[in-house]
């Protein structure tokens, strides 16, 4: 009768405490679930990381060959409460995975002027590998004329290195993914000047120019975004919006 008994007991206490975990657990993942924002459950469902990518969290260094384009990244990324915004002239000195790694995400652009195009190409493709976010943007993309070193065959970019060259003014055309981040508060773009590369493998297409050419596309991993559009070109409508949400994205990878 007692040992009877005594496996009641144990039997009651084991249920118990299995029963107060069961509550316990379910407490936890309801205050959980309630302290989730809209944006961050979209960003589970989407991609399945918690945290949402903010400009205020990302630093930010604008590296290209070209003295125009650092003037005009810096004035339009400037309202885009970025902590950091940078500039290094590569036509001057020659970056350095540790020069980069400084820095959350990079806004890349080659006209072949650096005074090292191997080494910068490199050093931009060991930044990807250690983890940073990079924006390759036009004229980069040219087959001649444009980036070098290992950036142009890792394999990295959502754009192939295979652009003709300027293929002149044009509108935003359509939207892919319309609910994509980088494409947040994006419904207008115009550029004054382009190149024309073709989607690379594992490259995803987001938008698209009205001639049929590409504007933008992500990487398989969402760590490098191609944009084409020439920096010291003169845009319009929401490009600087597009140029601000793209290393913002691509850091937050």
């Amino acid at each position: 009768m007692s040992i009877f008994a005594g496996g009641i007991k144990s039997c009651r206490t084991r249920s118990f405490w299995v029963f107060a975990m069961l509550i316990g657990l379910s407490l936890i993942l309801a205050a959980c679930g309630d302290e989730l924002t809209e944006e961050e459950a979209q960003s589970l469902a989407g991609s399945g990381r918690l945290a949402s990518p903010n400009p205020a969290n990302t630093t930010v260094l604008i590296l290209t060959d070209e003295a125009t384009a650092i003037a005009n990244a810096s004035a339009f990324l400037s309202p885009f409460d970025f902590p950091v915004v940078d500039s290094m002239d590569t036509s001057v000195v020659t970056p350095t995975l540790g020069d980069l790694l400084n820095y959350d995400a990079v806004l890349f652009s080659s006209l072949a002027g650096e005074t090292d195009r191997i080494a910068t190409g490199d050093a931009v493709a060991d930044y990807i590998d250690a983890g940073g976010g990079v924006v390759i943007t036009t004229p980069s993309h040219l087959l001649a004329g444009g980036a070098w070193g290992r950036i142009y065959s890792s394999g990295q970019s959502p754009f192939k290195f295979d652009a003709s060259g300027n293929v002149g003014p044009d509108t935003l055309n359509t939207v892919y993914q319309p609910g994509h981040y980088i494409m947040t508060n994006v419904t207008a773009v115009s550029a004054s000047a382009r190149d024309d590369p073709t989607l690379a493998v594992g490259g995803t297409l987001l938008a698209d120019w009205t001639d049929g050419t590409l504007m933008v596309a992500i990487n398989s991993a969402g760590t490098v975004a191609g944009i084409t559009i020439y920096l010291p070109g003169s845009n319009g409508d929401n490009y600087d919006q597009l140029f601000a949400n793209a290393p913002v994205y691509t850091a937050a990878q």
